[in-house]
């Protein structure tokens, strides 16, 4: 498994290989959509075309944050409709069509994604998962 760190409020965790990413929750909000999937890594969506597992890990106020929550969900559907042909529904479907619309309207970022289909086709399962850090405050950066 391959974990990512979302930078907004993530402790840094000696002695390990920390790969970060950052994901702005207000753009989850706002359903910011070109900027969230630009936001992704190219390393990230080699490694999941390449059927390695994947976890991005957030911390938030709450049980489970909005990257766990939506983002990731959002993404892996896509993902698996994009790369995998699967029409998958998930609650948050809302926002795995707008993800879905500014795919098809962004030509840069249309080819960032196409572009690791070709290694996804031996790839039967996206394997992306989110995970929530519970902290008590989250800070004002």
């Amino acid at each position: 498994m391959i974990i990512y760190y979302n930078l907004t409020q993530m402790l840094v965790f000696p002695n390990t290989i920390n790969r970060w990413v950052y994901f702005r929750s207000t753009w989850i909000e706002q359903k910011n959509y070109i900027g969230l999937l630009n936001s992704v890594p190219d390393e990230m969506l080699f490694f999941i075309a390449d059927g390695k597992g994947v976890c991005v890990v957030d911390a938030s106020k709450h049980r489970r944050g909005k990257i766990e929550r939506i983002f990731i969900p959002t993404l892996k559907t896509l993902l698996e409709k994009l790369w995998l042909d699967k029409d998958n529904n998930v609650f948050c479907n809302e926002h795995v069509e707008i993800a879905w619309e500014a795919l098809k309207q962004n030509n840069s970022l249309k080819s960032k994604y196409k572009f690791w289909k070709r290694l996804a086709i031996q790839t039967n399962n996206i394997s992306l998962t989110g995970k929530t850090i519970k902290i008590q405050k989250e800070s004002n950066i």
